[in-house]
């Protein structure tokens, strides 16, 4: 019912959708709606987003975990049904799998079933989840650490088969979501509370050790089921900074300070984002969003006082999980400080998020307060239990949702879908004059800001004007390359070199102007950007090659918008000869050369090998295209003398290139592109994508579940001498601690 209440305003009278702003951007309309466009898209094509050639030069979106792919979810609704009710009913689940694992976890607990609907009910209308509406798939992992919980007590209680099987099952469908810090948080929690359940049972640190076997065994089926994600995204790690880790300032970014928790009583004490009140992030303050869990008042009260009554091992339970959380919360400012410098806290930004954990146990303290409530006045008074009971109930039920939805259901802004999937008048211009197109966006960012920070939610049409930038991610919603990309995670190290490169120029100025320079404009030119849009007026366009071919106007409430339309004449095609090159022995060298003067497309910039050239003319020379998809591209080339085919996607492991039948060593060029000798005069060239990550983790993953789920039905089946409610794993175990 609450749930119908919450959501039906996204599908009636209407399609509409949970259109957040956040800084610069906002992670629906620059992250996650178009990747789940592209998902859809290839979905009911017959093929995994493996690689889309939309963002960056081309990107391994599966890799990179967030489109979601095998996410059962996502993988049903956006293969079956339109973008718009698939990505809408995605978080209608997503609510009702945290709803549902919360009141499974409490059952578990032996709670009864009206304090645990009530937990349900406060974590999953609570502050974490509705402020974190706009980051899709972080709300699709957080609702499942519930059920992750309440799987590993099943484990814990009884390590059979089917609950090892269970358990892995749903952590596999945690990490699918392509969320891996909620999978680190959540693999965390129950891991520290698998412990401290096992603490305060009094076992000695040997049995506490033993304890975990079982769920290390459930890691690992895990693991089996989710490699089809898992190795192409550790191949893509690999590729990454992250690798080594992040800085201490940067896994610490966007701090909780200790003064925050007084929004665990006023949400909006230090202002909201909704009207622009409150402060803007630094390296002391954090962001909204990352630092609010509002629980409520009431449960609020009830959780504290639960908590401060350390009469049993459950209180001491929950009691040291939302301490433990809360000192990560703290990040910097927390004892545990130390740990952000270490393998794995340091691959991960905004240690806020651990608020996931406090706000679970909050509420579970709270339902637990209300059960025992419920106990004492069973036992001490003679008003009729039913009355009394219904009467509890009803007022507890009504106070929490009354409190929880006037800060949840508000909290969102709602608009018409209509404004974000229709093409803008940029989009449209631009297919217009040209077939393919790849546009840059630069400035978006900064207009952005002006709006979000003076005015926040409030005039949302301000923000629907600002899609004719087509600002990262933005443009794959039409079907428009970038030669940016958004991804929120881990990239490509030579990619991310890149992005630095285009955005090196000076922002607007008072004068509203953006200032180039010679890295830029290169950048743009060697990525085969054709046009570059701007709120901003270029300075000295003229002299970098480019053109102003239209400005877009449009009219907000109190505030109105330009949008410049460049052209780039000079940009390289996408597959183009080379016959000469320069030497970078680093990317310093490059951007120094790139800094120096424009390039033409006769001479690219290579790093990591020597190439014999003659340097002669490319006259007579060409490159047919038959065939160009995402994972599949035939050329037929002729060329006159030996050259360098300069192929503008990003280079990376997984493409398989052949000429003429015969595979090829290929070698990146100019930081991020591909490229390859030809010596034959004429080649019939096949680029194939690949990746043996991929193929291997098919493999895992698939026989992890054909050897998972048969054991499963075997211990089922009551074959002779087999009981299956008897048949468990780590029985000896079992008994060697119960004695």
């Amino acid at each position: 019912m609450l749930l119908s209440v919450f959501f039906i305003r996204l599908f009636y009278p209407g399609s509409s959708l949970f259109m957040i702003p956040d800084f610069g951007e906002s992670d629906v309309l620059h992250l996650n709606l178009p990747l789940k466009q592209i998902l859809s898209e290839s979905l009911k094509s017959g093929y995994f987003p493996l690689w889309t050639n939309l963002l960056g030069n081309g990107f391994p979106l599966l890799a990179e975990g967030q489109i979601g792919t095998f996410y059962l979810p996502n993988l049903i609704l956006f293969r079956f049904m339109p973008l718009i009710p698939a990505y809408n009913l995605n978080l209608l689940i997503s609510f009702f799998l945290a709803f549902t694992g919360t009141y499974l976890f409490c059952r578990k607990l032996r709670l009864g079933k009206t304090p645990a609907s009530l937990a349900g009910i406060i974590f999953t209308f609570g502050g974490f989840l509705s402020v974190h509406l706009n980051h899709f798939n972080l709300v699709q992992a957080a609702s499942l650490l519930p059920l992750l919980l309440y799987s590993s007590l099943r484990v814990k209680k009884n390590p059979v088969i089917i609950n090892l099987v269970f358990f892995a099952f749903i952590l596999s469908q945690q990490f699918f979501t392509g969320h891996f810090f909620i999978s680190f948080i959540s693999v965390l929690a129950v891991t520290v509370y698998w412990i401290s359940k096992s603490f305060f049972d009094k076992n000695t640190a040997g049995q506490i050790i033993s304890s975990l076997k079982p769920l290390s065994i459930g890691l690992i089926i895990s693991f089996l089921f989710s490699s089809i994600q898992f190795l192409p995204t550790l191949e893509l790690f690999l590729q990454s900074d992250r690798r080594q880790g992040m800085d201490f300032d940067t896994v610490t970014s966007f701090p909780y300070p200790v003064r925050h928790l007084i929004t665990f009583i006023n949400p909006y004490y230090f202002g909201s984002p909704q009207n622009a009140t409150y402060p803007v992030f630094d390296y002391n303050w954090g962001i909204f969003w990352e630092n609010t869990a509002y629980i409520g008042l009431i449960p609020l009260v009830l959780a504290v006082l639960y908590l401060t009554g350390l009469k049993n091992k459950y209180t001491r339970e929950f009691l040291s999980m939302v301490i433990i959380s809360l000192l990560l919360v703290f990040g910097r400012n927390s004892p545990l400080y130390f740990l952000f410098s270490f393998f794995p806290f340091n691959l991960f930004r905004v240690p806020s998020k651990f608020l996931l954990i406090t706000a679970f146990f909050l509420c579970v303290s709270a339902a637990s307060s209300l059960d025992k409530i419920y106990e004492n006045l069973n036992a001490k008074t003679n008003i009729s239990r039913k009355k009394l009971l219904f009467g509890l109930s009803a007022f507890f039920y009504l106070t929490v949702i009354i409190d929880l939805f006037r800060f949840s259901y508000n909290y969102p802004p709602i608009t018409p879908s209509g404004w974000w999937t229709k093409a803008p008048r940029s989009a449209d211009f631009i297919k217009n004059e040209t077939q393919n197109p790849k546009v840059g966006s630069l400035g978006a960012p900064y207009l952005w800001n002006e709006v979000f920070l003076k005015k926040g939610f409030q005039d949302m049409d301000l923000y629907q004007i600002q899609t004719n930038s087509l600002y990262q991610n933005q443009n794959a919603l039409f079907q428009i390359k970038s030669p940016d990309i958004n991804t929120g995670g881990i990239i490509p190290k030579r990619l991310n070199f890149f992005k630095g490169f285009l955005g090196s120029y000076n922002p607007a100025g008072e004068n509203g102007k953006i200032f180039l320079n010679n890295l830029v404009v290169n950048s743009l030119v060697m990525s085969g950007t054709d046009y570059i849009i701007t709120p901003y007026l270029l300075e000295d366009s003229q002299s970098f090659g480019l053109k102003l071919i239209n400005s877009i106007q449009e009219k907000g409430h109190d505030k109105n918008f330009s949008y410049h339309i460049y052209s780039i004449a000079s940009a390289w095609p996408e597959f183009s000869f080379a016959g000469d090159y320069k030497k970078a022995h680093s990317v310093q060298d490059l951007q120094k050369i790139l800094s120096e003067k424009l390039l033409t497309e006769k001479t690219v910039i290579i790093s990591e090998r020597e190439v014999k050239l003659n340097g002669d003319s490319q006259e007579g020379s060409s490159i047919e295209v038959k065939q160009n998809y995402p994972l599949k591209t035939v050329l037929d080339i002729k060329n006159s003398v030996p050259a360098i085919l300069v192929i503008n996607r990003t280079f990376y492991p997984g493409w398989h290139i052949f000429v003429n039948g015969k595979k090829i060593q290929t070698f990146p060029v100019n930081l991020f592109q591909t490229a390859l000798v030809l010596n034959s005069p004429q080649s019939a060239v096949l680029l194939e994508y690949k990746p043996m990550s991929f193929k291997s983790g098919k493999i895992i993953t698939t026989a992890g579940f054909i050897t998972a789920f048969g054991a499963v039905f075997l211990s089922l089946l009551k074959l002779p001498g087999i009981d299956p409610k008897n048949n468990r794993t780590f029985s000896h175990h079992q008994n060697k601690l119960r004695n």
